[in-house]
């Protein structure tokens, strides 16, 4: 019954453009933002609040972020 209902979810048009816009727009806002974004101000990792460690994540975020600007140096 649950499999069925969620087969006609996935199935529905509407549904995958609600669900395709989030995943168009955010590529888009990170490009827009500047390539030195994370790399000042308050962190909002878990890692970092609770531990004061920065984790993988927050200097993948901070690689990605210059990679995508084409500052391939500081994203290395």
């Amino acid at each position: 019954m649950v499999k069925i209902m969620v087969r006609k979810l996935f199935n529905n048009k509407l549904y995958k453009i609600v669900f395709l816009i989030p995943l168009l727009i955010f590529p888009l806002v990170l490009f827009i933002l500047p390539s030195n974004f994370f790399d000042e101000g308050e962190s909002v990792c878990l890692s970092v609040t609770l531990f004061n460690m920065e984790c993988y994540g927050c200097g993948m975020t901070r690689a990605v972020m210059h990679f995508i600007h084409f500052d391939f140096i500081k994203a290395v």
